[in-house]
């Protein structure tokens, strides 16, 4: 019984043995292919494929072997730099070419914190900042944030969450998203308000049906004229329509 294990732990060693210098062989051949492939020129980075105002950010890539690019690492530095890109596709091309192809985040909003304009994704990501008020995109004004702010760093608060969703049924209704609207206010949670030029519209949720409604009011009641409406009220049944006083 003893002669027996004997033999059997004499056997794994020779296995353990055998299996090291294969190991050994394997890697050594391993590393002199890749030594040999690198030193290639074939495999030399000649051509970056992707938009031109971001190829400007890749040169340092050219002349790198294809072989060494680490497309993890490539894109942790680019997701980093760039937080305005919200997806990023690397592909390497063989022999001698990287292909990056970049979704841009879209603005959907703009806060002021400052003296400064920081523009938001729908997602709350601050995709730039601007010394002056962005055309095109509504602005939003809530007084529960606190902190500095920066691209890349994402707001998530309910408060900017309820004027994404109140500037999402603003898009879908035609009418509404022609007028002037100089700005969202989501500071009071008991309201959420915007104005057209000088005229404060308040409503609540539901907002796709608010804005039907507000579209009827405007278009039947007022004839599209608000140069002496000073708000109008949609948080009830009835609309309340409030007048400025004729000085």
């Amino acid at each position: 019984m003893k002669k027996k294990l004997k033999k059997i732990k004499i056997n794994i060693n020779k296995i353990l043995i055998i299996f090291l210098f294969f190991l050994f062989i394997f890697l050594c051949f391993y590393y002199l292919i890749k030594y040999f492939l690198n030193n290639l020129n074939i495999f030399l980075i000649k051509e970056i494929k992707t938009k031109e105002e971001f190829r400007k950010d890749l040169e340092y890539l050219k002349g790198k072997s294809l072989l060494d690019v680490d497309i993890e690492d490539l894109y942790f530095k680019i997701s980093k730099a760039h937080p305005e890109y919200k997806d990023i596709f690397i592909v390497k091309e063989f022999p001698s070419s990287i292909r990056i192809d970049i979704k841009t985040r879209e603005p959907i909003c703009q806060i002021e914190l400052l003296n400064k304009f920081y523009i938001l994704d729908r997602e709350g990501f601050v995709i730039d900042i601007k010394d002056s008020q962005f055309k095109d995109v509504i602005l939003v004004k809530f007084n529960n944030f606190k902190g500095q702010l920066k691209k890349g760093f994402k707001i998530n608060t309910l408060n900017l969450n309820i004027a994404i969703r109140l500037i999402d049924e603003i898009n879908k209704n035609i009418y509404i998203k022609k007028l002037p609207i100089r700005f969202i206010d989501v500071s009071n949670p008991l309201e959420t308000c915007f104005f057209i030029e000088n005229t404060k519209i308040i409503l609540t949720e539901d907002f796709k049906k608010k804005l039907q409604t507000l579209e009827d009011v405007l278009t039947t009641e007022l004839k599209n004229d608000l140069k002496n409406v000073d708000y109008i009220d949609l948080r009830f049944d009835k609309v309340y329509i409030s007048y400025r006083k004729q000085i």
